[in-house]
């Protein structure tokens, strides 16, 4: 905690897209004095960063006001917008910034384009777009499940999502939201009571449907149940590209949006590290 009480600036983040894109936005705005402390690369077994995130900065955030963290809000804003708002758990802190309303960095920046001239922009037939949004509208649906029922219930729905996006391409061609969740029950080894019930939901007639006219009733926007890191597998998939061709997706998503100004807060709190430069 010595290094946290020198004065400088300490950034939290997760994972590495975070890191290029924030060390993009400090050059771009001259900031200094600010440190990024990227989860990923600490020697930190930890089964959740953004939890451990959430935990360190709540509880150190009060002595040490010079401590930030940037975090994706994942599916807390929807659930947060389809509950009571006494149920709401965002925003997490006053030092703690979150995406909301997108669910991660990624499906943020993507917003700015508007998904389907970011499609456009990249190369998608329009056969390619109503795949792509329609998959990636299915796993935001399973995935914002999952996020409401470990909510309600405090517990963990054993699904497995990663296993299921590095299979994506065998489901690509003629996805319906059942074999997507047959799939995704494949791949997922564990079945605790928790997850039974969660795939018992999922399988049911019309689950997909109903959830996605609650959405809209609720005024709910696309970027606040479609989850970015999603769209980037799916492109992947139903284009046939490499894990390559992905890193470059990213890297100009990220040049592409760097100055927007949907980062003005930040760069505000973060710019204030001059006052204590020595």
């Amino acid at each position: 905690m010595r290094a946290i009480n020198n004065g400088e600036k300490f950034l939290m983040l997760e994972g590495n897209f975070d890191q290029a894109f924030f060390s993009k936005l400090l050059r771009e705005h001259r900031i200094r004095g600010v440190t990024l402390l990227n989860l990923h690369e600490e020697n930190i077994n930890v089964e959740s960063n953004k939890d451990y995130i959430l935990g360190f900065v709540n509880e150190y955030a009060d002595d040490y006001s010079n401590l930030y963290a940037f975090v994706d809000a994942d599916y807390d804003f929807a659930v947060d917008s389809m509950n009571q708002p006494g149920d709401s758990i965002l925003p997490y802190s006053k030092n703690i910034f979150d995406t909301s309303p997108a669910t991660d960095l990624d499906t943020k920046l993507i917003s700015y384009h508007n998904v389907e001239n970011y499609l456009q922009s990249i190369g998608c037939r329009d056969s390619e777009h109503i795949r792509i949004l329609a998959i990636s509208s299915m796993l935001g649906c399973l995935r914002y499940h999952k996020h409401s029922m470990e909510r309600s219930s405090h517990g963990v729905v054993y699904a497995n999502f990663s296993g299921l996006l590095k299979n994506l391409t065998s489901v690509t061609e003629r996805v319906s939201f059942e074999s997507l969740v047959g799939a995704l029950k494949k791949e997922s080894k564990s079945m605790g009571s928790l997850t039974k019930k969660y795939f018992e939901k999922m399988m049911k007639k019309g689950v997909y449907e109903d959830t996605l006219a609650n959405f809209q009733r609720k005024d709910l926007a696309q970027c606040s149940y479609i989850r970015g890191h999603d769209i980037m597998e799916v492109i992947c998939a139903v284009k046939g590209w490499k894990k390559i061709h992905k890193n470059k997706l990213e890297k100009e998503l990220i040049k592409s949006n760097v100055k927007n100004s949907d980062f003005e807060s930040i760069v505000f709190n973060l710019n204030q590290s001059q006052d204590f430069d020595a």
